[in-house]
This record gives structure tokens, sequence and C-alpha cells, in this order.
């Protein structure tokens, strides 16, 4: 595409990716806040850390799709929220 607009749009729109659902952690914060971890684990020795961008979260296209792969390529994933961001 040679539009940019319409790759920024394009995932988020028409992309699906199917991925079983990741085991969840929440960690509490002092402030009364929490970090929102997604782990996809299948016992490697390897552990990929996505972070997704401004005003995303974990479970966006274009993160879980990149975590299929590493999960392909023999990898546990490791997606997370930025604070107060991925209230899914």
């Amino acid at each position: 595409m040679r539009n940019g607009h319409l790759q920024s749009v394009w995932s988020t729109l028409f992309r699906k990716v199917a991925l079983a659902a990741p085991q969840e952690e929440i960690i509490a914060t002092p402030d009364d806040d929490f970090l929102r971890l997604d782990w996809y684990r299948q016992g490697s020795s390897r552990l990929a850390i996505l972070s997704h961008g401004l005003e995303g979260h974990s479970r966006r296209p274009y993160m879980v799709g990149l975590a299929r792969a590493l999960l392909r390529d023999g990898w546990d994933v490791l997606t997370w929220n930025f604070r107060s961001c991925g209230g899914v």
C-alpha cells in the first residue's frame, strides 16, 4: 500500500489475528494504578517482551500478530500495557 494513512488504519479495521487467549497477570502499583501483563508461554528459554505504540494496547492486531510469529519461532512472549492503557 502506498498510502500511509491507509496502512495505519488497515490493521485496525480489517486484520484479524487468531491466537489463544494469553495468561493475564495484574500487578498493582503503590499509587493505586496497575500494570497488565499478557503471557504467551510454551516453555521456551527465550522471552520476547513487546510494548505497544501510543494509545495502543497489548491485544491490538499488530501485537497479537507479532506474538504469534514469535511463538511459531519458538519464543515465549510477554505483551504488556503501559499505565492507563489497555482497558480490554
